[in-house]
């Protein structure tokens, strides 16, 4: 137990971000709490060997008190950016095919820093998810609240796309155990979900629950619904591309988007690091993905407190 403390925090510790005692409960890592007073004692023998530290209600290692202050701090900045997300989610929510929308990344773990971006999560319909993103992406552009060029603080990054039936992401973990992908499922805030596609989501990611067994959804009410002319909207659009043409339109959005895609990028997606991952279910593009480096980190971390 005490090992699973240590490296709940040594891994949060990575991102300046420490923990108060219920996140603690909720993420630790890959150890089961019986008894809430014996978890408790533990924390509290950690404190008094010194392995660990507490002030204002916050946990972290040794030394980094100052954590606390970068927290509020990037707490701050990921709320501040919270009203560019909802207005992007709600020009974007009826957008046919779209299922749900989700920030993750730094502003979804409440980590963001002033130059940040706001990247977003979309779930899609099966066999659309290249017409999804080619209109989410023009719109977002258009209104200009889409990363663009060296243009990237308080804009909307669109790295993410899943078809609603392949929500299993076990395919795109980096190791065994892959820390920050587990870590992700959970910190990912729902902006527009009106078929709760994020219950589905942790459902078919069953894997993460031997790694994080107190994590758990976040029962709150998405701050994007659905509009009633939103609704016919999609309806039409989608009822038009459902069938052979809306194949056929499928096909050509992938087309147009891919010959405007980096060669960095195209490149990318034949390599099997999974940071870049290009399909008819998956536009994942993230090019600077630090997960590697994250878990190295991690490791290290471990290491240096004589854990295994």
């Amino acid at each position: 137990m005490e090992s699973a403390i240590i490296k709940t925090l040594a891994y949060f510790d990575i991102f300046n971000y420490p923990l108060k005692f219920d996140e603690l409960k909720r993420f630790l890592w890959s150890m089961k709490v019986i008894n809430d007073e014996v978890f408790k004692k533990n924390i509290e023998k950690l404190t008094a060997d010194k392995k660990i530290e507490t002030k204002d209600s916050y946990y972290f290692l040794p030394g980094r008190s100052e954590t606390i202050a970068l927290r509020l701090e990037a707490n701050r900045q990921s709320e501040q950016k919270m009203p560019i997300a909802i207005r992007a989610a709600k020009l974007i929510r009826s957008v046919p095919f779209v299922r749900s929308i989700y920030i993750c990344n730094s502003v979804g773990f409440g980590q963001a820093s002033a130059d940040s971006d706001i990247d977003f999560f979309i779930i899609t319909a099966t066999g659309r998810i290249w017409i999804a993103r080619l209109f989410t992406n023009l719109i977002l552009r258009l209104f200009r609240l889409r990363t663009y060029g060296g243009h990237s603080a308080g804009r909307i990054c669109l790295s993410f796309y899943l078809d609603q039936k392949k929500l299993n992401l076990a395919s795109l973990r980096i190791s065994e155990p892959d820390i920050y992908l587990a870590y992700w499922l959970f910190n990912l805030s729902p902006l527009y979900d009106p078929s709760r596609y994020y219950e589905s989501l942790i459902g078919a990611n069953s894997w993460v629950e031997k790694l994080l067994p107190h994590a758990f959804v976040n029962n709150f009410t998405p701050a994007v619904g659905e509009t009633r002319w939103g609704k016919i909207w999609k309806a039409i659009w989608e009822k038009m591309w459902g069938g052979v043409y809306g194949a056929m339109v499928e096909k050509q959005a992938r087309a147009l988007q891919w010959q405007k895609f980096k060669l960095s990028l195209k490149n990318a997606s034949e390599r099997r690091d999974q940071s870049v991952v290009i399909d008819s279910s998956v536009i994942k593009l993230h090019e600077n993905d630090r997960r590697e480096y994250y878990q190295k980190i991690w490791l290290e971390k471990i290491i240096a407190l004589n854990l295994k």
